[in-house]
């Protein structure tokens, strides 16, 4: 599930978050604010392999769910990277 639920591979991948980490595998159920960081160009590249390799598991599928929501913004609204990304865009939230 992306952007939320991303800590376990925040932590092979620390680059891919708004802190840069060190990220940990969370051993409990929850919501994390470490999530990917918005702002960050390498997380959609990242992020287009890693649905082109899930898509070609399961080619007959005509949907992936991704999730989209659990996603808290702490991160996103003091990342630096973020801000400018919402800006750019002219995002609303």
């Amino acid at each position: 599930e992306m952007p939320g639920h991303a800590v376990a591979a925040l932590a092979s991948y620390p680059n891919l978050g708004c802190t840069g980490g060190p990220y940990n595998v969370r051993w409990e159920w929850g919501v994390s604010k470490d999530v990917y960081c918005a702002g960050n160009d390498q997380v959609f590249d990242f992020l287009q392999q890693v649905l082109e390799q899930v898509m070609d598991l399961f080619p007959d599928s005509p949907f992936i769910h991704i999730g989209g929501d659990e996603c808290p913004h702490d991160r996103w609204k003091s990342c630096p990277k973020c801000q400018e990304r919402i800006q750019t865009e002219q995002l609303k939230n």
